[in-house]
């Protein structure tokens, strides 16, 4: 083995290693600059060396960087930017973390117990040509005696191009084989050879037997296993062999148990209940079933696992050439399931889903070596159905309300389930979750499902049973998305009217004389289409995108698709195609006021009062169908 330096400085020596039999490959040790505002020097270096490469490539050293949270315990958080920038750097550079054996962490800061940082800040990484050349490798932390830092040892196995492709395959039965003509023979042959002893071991006797000609020791435990439960059953009925009731009651293992109290718990129930159950208490669980079980101020932290995670798979990827399609599926199934899990329970932020949204893009167009990774069409664009030009991908914000929406769903519909018994005592007691007040409180859980409510309002409407509970000109009951509300102005009846007061009680039909002299014609005709039942069922609130009225994330999340990033255009050219024309009318005329009011306001009028704003369009739209459909008193 030989090596030649080909640069060396401060920070970093470059060598080229070559094998005995001809092969080489490129060492790099470098040193991470130690002060934040210079660490740009290391990454210029690293992106200077990585355009020099044409070798298999491995670099090693003390970074000064983590690329997760995980990889420091104590002191304070490293900042988020700092991890992802050290992430971006090796992404550019095309290398893969190596992993380790040993000790979690490489350096400690040499202080007393309570001030004690840990933190990884030595490792290996490498392209993926050198994994290929080196693929059963070995990183190991080693103690180092005289240092608070570790050693970091490389265990290298070269794979040789005789072992290349030489996997023993595993047996598999081919059903192809029970066609073969042959094979029924060949199995009733060997079970003509008798054999003395129990059925059992008759059968066993006769595969071994015939071994050579059929395969089917795979079979073989298959056979054991049925052939002893039957003859358990047997014994068991003969009365030869009784069962033993176990216990359904569990021991708590002390060493896998801890409590976590909250501050509003008593000293003496903490104590209690520690003598009662025998484990230790702990200051804070971290994570709970693989999410924060507790969210502070400062909530990036918390999810900062999930960035890293998908960070992992998308660097896994970027190693492997793979058409559009394939990143697309991957993309899809993998980096975007990754945070669900966490969407079903909190509002994740924004900035958060930013920084995910980013990695996917550069992922999408950035997947070739030295490619300039520009972005053709924004995420948004490429986040559209592909009937409207996208390619379909999740907006995340948007997926996350939806899932959250279905714990606000559950909240609605689940009332005998003890989350909602939990939720009602405790936020909202004396009303329903729809009505309840804006949470004051620390719960970032509360805050989160409260946040999806909006959600729910655009998609629930009312199914007419008795009527009692719909207020007419309030609430959403008409069968006409999205507003579900009707657009006749209120011009007869009270705004507290209630629907039962459309509804003839002895018929269980529509008071269709009122119905004609309140409504507009189109609406009219809607009103009377609605079935009502012969019996006088209670109002209830449906999904109403779906045929089961069951609310449905994937159909929330569709109808949310089609309203990402349209402009003012598209939406008034979805209009003009769907709407009739009373729809229309007023659709122009509340935007052609609104725009008239901002420029006033633009250029110095009096900012109108809302109120007045809103009765000045109610207005203007009732002259316009006055006029057109004829007097609506």
């Amino acid at each position: 083995m030989g090596c030649e330096i080909e640069t060396l400085s401060k920070s970093h020596i470059d060598v080229i290693v070559t094998e005995k039999d001809g092969v080489s490959w490129r060492l790099t040790g470098i040193y991470g600059h130690p002060e934040n505002l210079k660490r740009i020097e290391t990454w210029n270096l690293m992106h200077l060396l990585h355009q020099q490469v044409t070798l298999p490539w491995i670099r090693i050293g003390d970074f000064n960087k983590i690329l997760s949270a995980n990889e420091k315990q104590g002191g304070e958080p490293r900042s988020e930017w700092q991890m992802a920038n050290f992430r971006e750097v090796l992404d550019d550079c095309r290398l893969r973390d190596m992993g380790f054996k040993g000790a979690h962490f490489t350096w400690f800061n040499q202080r007393d117990e309570q001030d004690r940082v840990y933190v990884r800040l030595d490792r290996g990484v490498a392209n993926q040509e050198w994994y290929d050349l080196f693929p059963h490798f070995e990183v190991h932390h080693l103690s180092f005696s005289n240092s608070n830092h570790m050693a970091i040892g490389v265990r290298l196995r070269r794979q040789s191009q005789f072992q290349i492709g030489r996997y023993k395959k595993r047996f598999q039965f081919e059903e192809a084989w029970v066609k073969d003509e042959g094979c029924e023979d060949t199995i009733a042959n060997a079970w003509s050879v008798s054999f003395n002893g129990s059925p059992m071991f008759q059968v066993i006797s006769c595969l071994l037997e015939d071994r050579d000609k059929v395969t089917l020791s795979p079979y073989l435990f298959l056979f054991c296993a049925e052939g002893l439960t039957a003859l358990l059953k047997k014994a068991e009925i003969d009365g030869i062999i009784r069962g033993v009731a176990a216990s359904r009651g569990q021991k708590i293992n002390t060493n896998k148990t801890s409590l976590f109290f909250s501050n509003n718990t008593g000293l003496e129930t903490q104590e209690s209940i520690k003598q009662a159950l025998g484990a230790e208490t702990v200051p804070e669980y971290e994570k709970y079933l693989g999410l924060p079980s507790i969210v502070r101020r400062n909530k990036k932290p918390a999810f900062a696992p999930i960035i890293e995670r998908v960070w992992s798979k998308l660097k896994g990827w970027k190693e492997n050439i793979m058409s559009q399609a394939g990143r697309e599926i991957l993309i899809k199934a993998v980096a975007q399931a990754i945070p669900t899990y966490a969407m079903g329970c909190f509002l994740l932020l924004k900035g958060l889903l930013k920084d995910l949204e980013g990695m996917m893009s550069k992922f999408w167009w950035g997947q070739k070596i030295q490619e300039r990774k520009v972005h053709w069409l924004s995420w948004s664009k490429l986040c559209m159905p592909k009937s409207m030009g996208g390619i379909g991908f999740r907006d995340l914000h948007s997926f996350n309300l939806a899932m959250l929406a279905k714990q606000g769903w559950r909240l609605l519909k689940n009332t005998h389930s003890l989350f909602y018994q939990v939720y009602k005592s405790k936020y909202f007691p004396n009303t329903s979750f729809l009505d309840a007040p804006s949470p004051n409180s620390r719960s970032f859980a509360r805050k989160s499902i409260v946040a999806a409510r909006s959600v729910l309002d655009s998609g629930l409407r009312w199914r007419v049973g008795t009527g009692n509970k719909i207020q007419i000109w309030q609430d959403q009951w008409l069968p006409t998305p999205p507003s579900f509300k009707v657009v006749t102005p209120c011009s007869t009846i009270s705004t507290m009217t209630t629907m039962d007061n459309l509804i003839d009680p002895t018929t269980r039909s529509w008071g269709v004389p009122m119905i004609d002299h309140v409504f507009l014609p189109h609406e009219d005709e809607i009103i009377k289409s609605i079935p009502l039942s012969n019996r006088a069922v209670q109002d209830i609130q449906i999904w109403a995108y779906t045929n089961t009225g069951e609310y449905s994330s994937t159909c929330l999340r569709e109808i949310m698709s089609h309203c990402i990033d349209l402009s003012f255009v598209d939406v008034a050219d979805q209009i003009m195609q769907r709407k009739n024309d009373p729809e229309i009318a007023i659709f122009f005329t509340t935007n052609w006021m609104i725009w008239n009011k901002w420029n006033e306001a633009c250029y110095g009028t009096p900012r109108p009062d809302p109120p007045f704003l809103a009765k000045s369009v109610a207005a203007n739209a009732l002259e316009y169908l006055e006029a057109n459909y004829g007097s609506l008193s």
